[in-house]
């Protein structure tokens, strides 16, 4: 930083002017143009340098950020488009996989179901066959309940006429006896 230029003789007048004695005006003249020695102050030209580097500093700091932002863009593009392009493959590695578990089960069930069919084919044509058959029996039971009922008929007129013979024998008795 510049040193202020500081006019010790002029400052001194000026005190005497004010009434100041004059060796005190130059005791103060000596004690300012010490502290401005030592001290360390910036000029206007100090501070348009400073004005400057921080405006360098700011541009190259704009410029660099601008930089890593159209980078970062650049990046996240290209992430975003190879996720894009992973995520449709596996989506369509998916849709292969369920198309292919559909039609192994649609296959499978289409197999259940037609043995299932022919399974049931079987049990009603079995079924079919132990009606006729239980047909067969009811008739044969019926032809033989049929002939039991028309021998025990049979039977009965027998009987019947026997009593008849007895009741009528019996009658004749009584009515001897009256």
């Amino acid at each position: 930083m510049g040193a202020v230029t500081f006019d010790t003789l002029a400052f001194v007048k000026t005190l005497k002017k004010s009434g100041i004695p004059e060796e005190q005006a130059e005791a103060f003249s000596i004690a300012v143009r010490d502290s401005h020695e030592t001290a360390d102050l910036a000029t206007k030209t100090d501070l348009r340098e400073y004005e400057s580097a921080i405006r360098h500093d700011f541009e190259k700091l704009d410029t660099s950020l601008r930089h890593e932002m159209k980078e970062l863009d650049t990046n996240l593009r290209h992430e975003m488009k190879e996720l894009d392009t992973n995520l449709r493959h596996e989506i369509k590695e998916l849709d292969t996989s369920l198309r292919h578990e559909i039609k192994e089960l649609d296959t499978n069930l289409r197999h259940e179901i037609k043995e299932l069919g022919t399974n049931l084919r079987h049990e009603i044509t079995e079924v079919r066959h132990e009606v006729a058959d239980l047909r067969k029996d009811m008739y044969a039971l019926g032809a033989d309940l049929r002939k039991d009922m028309h021998t025990l008929g049979q039977s009965m007129v027998i009987k019947l006429g026997s009593l008849l013979v007895v009741a009528v024998g019996v009658l004749v008795t009584v009515l001897k006896l009256l």
